[in-house]
């Protein structure tokens, strides 16, 4: 009986580490791609700010690395969300409805896009430490 708990809680222990490791990858890689997003934005948004034309290949490049991203993190979202706490469907549905919205300039289409992505980080950024119970240090 002894050696039959030992296993099962070892089995247990070993399943719900395999559970914490899927969540935090999928945190990790929604941050990951959040923080690509921003990126892409606050350079644009530099840019625009400082009347800067960027090359068209430089301008095409950014743009791809932000649309590759925001799908990366649409994906893991619709991948994961039986595992993930079901608020993060809410922040990415927040996320995707500001940035389709539209506005009567780049820049303020730009500014609007960066406050709802930094704000997503921050959101998903405190979700993950508390689903996975930690927390920053400092």
């Amino acid at each position: 009986m002894a050696v039959w708990l030992t296993s099962h809680f070892a089995w247990r222990r070993t399943q719900s580490e395999k559970v914490w490791d899927r969540k935090a990858d999928a945190y990790s890689t929604i941050l990951q791609a959040l923080n690509e997003m921003e990126a892409s934005l606050d350079a644009w948004m530099s840019d625009e700010a400082l009347r800067r034309e960027p090359s068209d290949e430089s301008s095409e490049e950014r743009g791809v690395r932000y649309r590759q991203a925001r799908a990366r993190m649409q994906s893991v979202v619709g991948r994961e969300l039986w595992l993930l706490n079901p608020a993060i469907k809410g922040y990415a549905d927040e996320l995707n409805k500001a940035l389709s919205a539209r506005y009567d300039s780049w820049f303020e289409d730009l500014d609007a896009s960066l406050f709802a992505v930094r704000n997503t980080i921050k959101s998903v950024t405190l979700l993950a430490q508390e689903e996975l119970q930690t927390s920053k240090t400092r």
